[in-house]
């Protein structure tokens, strides 16, 4: 006699792992506001990233808004580690207004938003992450920030320490 198991509901919360999936950022191609340069969709939020801020929005929540005070006003602004998805949107009767193979990247990197310095954004369905990346022989300090020691890093649990 064969045994097989009941199937579970789908849903995401059924789902243990959903969380740890990487996000995906989407190059925009018209599929929301043109200032807008990459976005991605997690658990109840989309990010929405443009040359000046990241804006994350939820039904639930306010809409948060970051921004890098003294940052280069146009950066470079490109998707790292293409993905083998692709999105498409497919809203109303025109298909002109369609966009289909979209492509999906692991990263997105703002290329000097400071002088040598890039800012990369990567995450999970839970979680945004951004690091900034300074280039050999450029200075880590901020120019919207008073010089000062940088913070250090914890190697135990990779937190910055206060200084």
């Amino acid at each position: 006699m064969w045994c097989v198991p009941r199937p579970r509901p789908l849903g995401l919360n059924n789902v243990p792992d959903y969380g740890k999936l990487p996000l995906s950022f989407e190059a925009n191609q018209g599929q929301t506001d043109g200032k807008v340069k990459f976005l991605a969709h997690g658990q109840g939020y989309s990010l929405f990233l443009t040359p000046a801020e990241a804006v994350i929005a939820s039904p639930k929540t306010t809409e948060q808004r970051m921004k890098f005070r003294g940052a280069n006003p146009a950066p470079e602004i490109a998707g790292v580690d293409e993905q083998s998805g692709k999105s498409s949107y497919f809203v109303g009767n025109d298909p002109k207004k369609w966009h289909s193979n979209v492509p999906t990247y692991a990263k997105v990197r703002y290329k000097n938003i400071y002088s040598g310095i890039d800012l990369v954004y990567y995450g999970n369905q839970r979680q945004l992450e951004s690091d900034f990346v300074v280039a050999p022989g450029a200075d880590p300090r901020r120019p919207d920030r008073p010089a000062r020691p940088c913070a250090r890093a914890s190697k135990a649990t990779d937190t910055p320490a206060r200084t």
